[in-house]
């Protein structure tokens, strides 16, 4: 695997675990503006 394709693979699998984590669809965590909290209903 050359390492373009394993920070592809490192990139996507950290998309997944953050929509786990926040409860949000993949499109919301790419889209994300990260100058801005994330909100939590706590």
């Amino acid at each position: 695997m050359s390492e373009k394709t394993e920070i592809t693979f490192m990139q996507t699998r950290l998309i997944r675990l953050a929509s786990e984590e926040w409860h949000l669809p993949v499109e919301q965590i790419i889209r994300r503006d990260f100058s801005k909290p994330v909100k939590k209903d706590w």
